[in-house]
């Protein structure tokens, strides 16, 4: 028998993204070789993220309770405080909320919103009405300077004795 000699031909395609990856590159350059000093010429660290998926680990890692879904999964776009409400919501159930749960969810956000809309409103009466009561006041005492000055004083009270007799 003899042996067959095949020749076997293999044709790997790879894409590649050399721009992106001389793109980070570069940024990690920067990142470790510039300096960039305040008007004191104190040097100031910044903060430098690769990519928004980075900078989305970076929050997660963070236990403050501001970035809690505060940011949505589409385009790195900030959340409003319903949505923000509903996510914290979804999250403590461990499942999706259904309509009634929103609606009632969006029921305590409008309330919440009403009753700081009033606060703001009496705290601008107050302001208000303090500054007229404190206008008020100054006038007054402006007034009574005023009739203090216009009034004659009696300084010599002899003379005026001495008129009538």
């Amino acid at each position: 028998m003899g042996y067959i000699k095949e020749k076997i031909q293999m044709k790997i395609e790879i894409e590649i993204d050399i721009e992106s990856i001389v793109r980070d590159e570069i940024r990690k350059y920067i990142r470790e070789n510039i300096v960039i000093t305040n008007k004191k010429g104190i040097p100031v660290q910044l903060d430098l993220f690769d990519s928004v998926k980075e900078k989305q680990e970076e929050v997660e890692d963070k236990d403050t309770a501001i970035f809690i879904g505060e940011y949505g999964p589409d385009k790195w776009q900030r959340r409003n405080a319903l949505k923000i409400a509903w996510h914290e919501a979804e999250m403590k159930k461990g499942d999706f909320l259904t309509a009634e749960e929103k609606g009632e969810i969006e029921a305590s956000l409008e309330m919440e919103d009403e009753t700081q809309q009033k606060a703001k409103e009496e705290a601008k009466k107050k302001a208000l009405y303090k500054a007229k009561e404190e206008e008020i006041l100054s006038e007054v005492i402006e007034e009574e300077k005023e009739e203090e000055t216009s009034v004659p004083k009696a300084d010599n009270l002899n003379f005026v004795s001495s008129l009538f007799s």
